[in-house]
């Protein structure tokens, strides 16, 4: 049978509790409040995933606990499937969907745990930077070395424009006095 998968939602928890306490798990291992509490605690976690039919009945779940054993081995902490729709393949369709989440999980956690690293490594190598300037201390990391010539630079085109502006209008006015001279 075909059903579309989707994170469960606060009105789900009614009917995910329904179909927990209809089955063997649910009748050997949880009162209805306990159940309750653990479907309702993986919906606000958003680890509990629905399974709808075409006309959104709800007919099955599963909770995926990415943080599993360790805080690193992701494990499926509850299955279930309403028990009219067992035998269809729901909680094989289910399990697959796990696995690939699981799988889509690693892959970002890998690849966070790169650009961590990168992350790092830039902030490593800026910091052990220093300038090699005669200007500069030889200690002064690369940032404040910048800092520190964009300052100079601008101070100097500051001390340049005080000098030479009077500098150029003197010369002006001794051009003007040659021409009238001659």
């Amino acid at each position: 049978m075909k059903v579309s998968l989707a994170p469960a939602a606060r009105k789900d928890l009614g009917p995910c509790v329904d179909i927990l306490m209809d089955s063997i798990l649910g009748e050997e291992y949880f009162s209805r409040d306990i159940a309750g509490s653990i479907v309702s605690e993986a919906i606000a976690k958003k680890e509990l995933t629905v399974a709808r039919t075409g006309s959104g009945e709800i007919v099955g779940f599963y909770r995926l606990v990415l943080d599993g054993t360790f805080l690193v081995f992701a494990y499926i902490h509850l299955i279930a499937v309403k028990t009219a729709f067992r035998g269809l393949g729901i909680g094989t369709t289910a399990r697959a969907n796990t696995r690939a989440r699981i799988k889509t999980v690693a892959r970002i956690e890998s690849k966070l745990e790169d650009l961590t690293e990168i992350k790092a490594d830039i902030k490593e190598f800026r910091n052990s930077q220093t300038t090699h300037c005669i200007d500069c201390t030889p200690a002064q990391k690369i940032d404040d070395h910048l800092k520190w010539h964009d300052k100079q630079f601008s101070n100097c085109w500051l001390i340049w424009g005080v000098v030479l502006g009077p500098l150029i209008a003197a010369g002006g006015i001794v051009l003007q006095l040659t021409k009238v001279i001659h």
